[in-house]
């Protein structure tokens, strides 16, 4: 139950669409705003890709069906810091 609120939280802070605000031109949520720098959306995505295979992992524990769908996610992977 912890991880769906959590979920709903990422959701309505717009975690899921953090990249979708560069592709666009739109606010990608309007409770916090677009990232200012790269270090704020690299940590937003990495909120979010945990709560992602959070949700995965317990869908796949519980026998149900996962929370978030692949098509919501507006989301790049996290970059793993290796230039």
């Amino acid at each position: 139950m912890s991880n769906r609120r959590a979920i709903a939280l990422s959701f309505m802070l717009g975690l899921h669409r953090v990249d979708d605000f560069a592709a666009s031109g739109k606010e990608s949520c309007k409770v916090v705003g677009p990232p200012r720098d790269f270090v704020e959306a690299e940590e937003r995505r990495r909120t979010f890709w945990y709560l992602y295979f959070s949700d995965r992992w317990v869908a796949a524990g519980s026998a149900q069906v996962a929370s978030i769908m692949d098509d919501q996610v507006r989301s790049e992977a996290p970059k793993d810091g290796v230039n």
